[in-house]
């Protein structure tokens, strides 16, 4: 991966991640020389205050978010995340039920 990495100008390699350790997240960092992660689990502070790059957290959507709830999850994330990422569309049940014309 490192050795890919050099072949392109200005390549930021990210690697993702769903149910490992920050640990041998840390580890896989090292060995392929990524500039950040995109996380899809939820890691407490300590942990993710452990990550030696970046962090994007990956966040589902679920239907009955509310407000307060998603403003809490943001904020309890932010010292220790660069950015979130949302999925691009949202499921059926709140895009219109899959009609086309919404």
């Amino acid at each position: 991966m490192r050795e890919l990495s050099g072949w392109v100008a200005g390549v930021q390699l990210i690697g993702e991640f769903d149910a490992l350790p920050i640990e041998q997240i840390n580890q896989l960092v090292q060995e392929c020389g990524l500039h950040a992660v995109l996380l899809h689990r939820r890691h407490p502070a300590d942990e993710l205050a452990a990550l030696t790059v970046p962090a994007l957290r990956f966040i589902t959507w679920i239907p009955d978010m509310v407000h307060e709830d998603v403003e809490l999850l943001l904020r309890e994330q932010a010292p220790f995340t660069r950015a979130s990422c949302w999925p691009l569309r949202l499921p059926p049940a709140q895009s219109g039920g899959g009609n086309p014309a919404n």
